[in-house]
């Protein structure tokens, strides 16, 4: 039992790696306009979050934000593109396709180990820098692993009227 938990994480890991290296935007984020800056992380996809109106994420709504997360990274390993696009912000639709295409690999349970807003350290100065800092109060990020693994991906989410939507992984 053991060794197939190492396995079956293992797997995730070059799976998400593979994945995260081969996508389109791999290198990352794309900078804002007039910009030639990246968000942290050496490889990430996604872009900074779409225009339109966002809301400022509290601690009381951290549970909402890592359900979100699970379903996305449930969605992402299980092939279900339908439901990672329709937990995508408008900026990362596309990418959330490419990430969930593909033949199911099943439906393991995920874990959420770390949420909260990014602060005023080098991602959160490099995400206000390159994407504006009216974002910051809006976005959190959710690092999420399998249950039986302590491999994972960091989420990052943004706060729109109708909920909170995945804009980027890493």
């Amino acid at each position: 039992m053991r060794r197939a938990s190492l396995v079956s994480g293992l797997a995730f890991a070059i799976a998400a790696t593979t994945l995260l290296v081969i996508a389109p935007g791999g290198d990352f984020p794309t900078a804002s306009p007039g910009t030639d800056e990246v968000v942290p992380g050496s490889r990430a996809v996604g872009t900074c979050p779409g225009t339109g109106p966002i809301l400022p994420a509290h601690s009381s709504s951290y549970r909402l934000a890592a359900d979100v997360a699970r379903r996305f990274v449930t969605a992402w390993w299980s092939r279900d593109s339908a439901t990672a696009f329709a937990l995508a912000d408008a900026s990362f639709r596309g990418d959330a396709s490419v990430l969930a295409d593909g033949a199911n690999r099943g439906s393991p349970t995920f874990v959420v180990s770390s949420i909260g807003p990014l602060g005023h350290g080098m991602e959160g100065d490099t995400i206000a820098r390159v994407c504006g800092p009216d974002v910051l109060p809006a976005v959190l990020a959710v690092s999420v692993h399998r249950s039986n693994a302590a491999i994972g991906a960091r989420i990052y989410l943004v706060l729109r009227p109708q909920g909170f939507r995945v804009w980027a992984v890493r």
